[in-house]
């Protein structure tokens, strides 16, 4: 069952907006609304930017949403004829409170170092401190809002009216369409239907389930799967781990306890080419399909499948591959040792 946010999901999720927007009435009777940065500030959100409107606002109650959207459904995953079932499955929230002037320079440091933190997690920047002066200035000058959340309301929609075998369908068609964002909608919608269907093209052999995408998280287990490979001598697991979490495409495969017991990865352009590296299967899994099914799903990833050529360097797995249409095209340039290069041809009408 899909319920709305709690109010402290509501407000994590709101300090996780890129941009969220502050909409109120002013005291001159004037609709205010704006877009603006926020950050999550002793339970408060806090914004910057200069007095203007957000001056008009400043002791009235306002409004601050957000909104992400999930996946943008069209007419013919639900109708093959009607355009009327087209849809956008999304969430939002909003909170509601008195937006008051931030006063203090340290209270203002605190909240300007909590939207840098927040918006620029790089770092590259001197600590905000009210005493600092290369910020005093700035400080004194610069308008600083917070807002203390009274109230909140909240919107999931994602299918919740739906069986589960259509919400099935939908994860299907996702997958099939490969539109930016598609394969990261999968994820969110099925876990959101814990009773919906697996996706048929992304059922594994044995059980096994295979993620359209493998999180970040996992970047950790895919590196100790690939300990020890040949191909990888000298490169310390943080960097294999990097590796994997930069991946154009980056598929595996989960078993029932939801272990990572294979993955595969892509680089691609999506058009004119995709290199294919780090397929790995765990040794209690190998030789039972596992291999193939994780390679056929990363060829048919929406940023491989477009691709006219796809490309891959190996030593022992030629025959494996030649399963899949690769062909050899001889010595790997640049390998060491006696690495084969192979490319699969598709045709330009893909």
């Amino acid at each position: 069952m899909i319920h709305p946010l709690t109010d402290a999901d509501a407000l994590r999720f709101l300090a996780e907006r890129s941009v969220v927007h502050l909409a109120g009435v002013g005291a001159d009777g004037v609709a205010v609304m704006r877009p603006l940065h926020t950050a999550l500030l002793d339970g408060d959100l806090v914004f910057h930017g200069a007095d203007g409107a957000k001056g008009s606002l400043a002791g009235q109650t306002v409004s601050v949403a957000g909104h992400e959207v999930v996946a943008n459904l069209p007419s013919w995953f639900f109708h093959p004829t009607r355009a009327c079932p087209a849809t956008t499955w999304y969430v939002a929230a909003e909170a509601r409170g008195v937006l008051r002037p931030v006063e203090a320079l340290a209270e203002k440091a605190r909240a300007l170092a909590a939207l840098t933190a927040r918006h620029q997690p790089e770092g590259g920047y001197a600590p905000i401190t009210g005493d600092d002066p290369r910020y005093r200035a700035a400080l004194e000058r610069l308008a600083v809002w917070r807002l203390t959340p009274t109230t909140y309301r909240s919107r999931v929609k994602l299918g919740q009216h739906l069986p589960a075998a259509r919400v099935a369908d939908v994860m299907h068609n996702l997958w099939r369409r490969g539109d930016p964002g598609d394969v990261e909608a999968i994820k969110r919608i099925h876990a959101a239907h814990a009773d919906a269907p697996w996706p048929e093209a992304l059922r594994g052999p044995h059980g096994l389930r295979l993620l359209p995408a493998v999180d970040a998280p996992r970047a950790a287990e895919a590196a100790r799967l690939l300990e020890g490979a040949y191909w990888l001598r000298g490169q310390p697991p943080d960097r294999v781990a990097a590796a994997q979490r930069s991946a154009t495409a980056w598929v595996g495969a989960v078993d029932a306890a939801g272990a990572l017991v294979a993955c595969a990865r892509a680089l691609s352009d999506r058009v004119r080419v995709a290199w294919i590296y780090d397929v790995v299967v765990a040794p209690s899994w190998r030789g039972r399909g596992v291999g193939a099914a994780v390679v056929r799903t990363l060829l048919d990833h929406p940023a491989v499948r477009s691709a006219s050529a796809v490309r891959l360097g190996t030593v022992d797995a030629a025959p494996f591959y030649e399963r899949f249409g690769f062909e050899a095209l001889g010595r790997l340039p640049g390998s060491v040792g006696p690495a084969v290069e192979m490319r699969l041809s598709r045709s330009l009408e893909r």
